[in-house]
């Protein structure tokens, strides 16, 4: 977890992924996690803290369906991926002040 600390801060964008051994995105992990978290201490694997399953958007996907997705789940974030049909791979990550409408 110390390192996720260290990139999350180092990007500062609040949340950052977690991928398997493929490179393929299975989880992640926000700053709202942290804080629920911090109690159990930093001595856990990045599984132990992430949320599973993270709402995504594809690369050729409308800014408006992103926008749905902020506002359905009052997410900040969302990881643009490349899915391959065997994962979804990261290619980016679309925040909700890259956003024009949304401010």
């Amino acid at each position: 977890m110390h390192d996720t600390i260290v990139e999350m801060s180092a990007k500062r964008l609040g949340v950052i992924g977690v991928t398997d051994s493929n490179g393929y995105l299975v989880g992640v992990i926000t700053d709202g996690d942290l804080r629920r978290n911090i109690e159990r201490g930093l001595d856990h694997n990045a599984a132990e803290f992430m949320t599973r399953d993270p709402k995504t958007v594809g690369p050729d996907d409308l800014l408006d369906d992103a926008l749905v997705l902020f506002d359905e789940y009052k997410i900040t974030a969302l990881f643009v991926v490349d899915d391959d049909g065997r994962g979804k791979k990261p290619v980016g990550v679309l925040h909700i002040h890259d956003c024009p409408a949304a401010r």
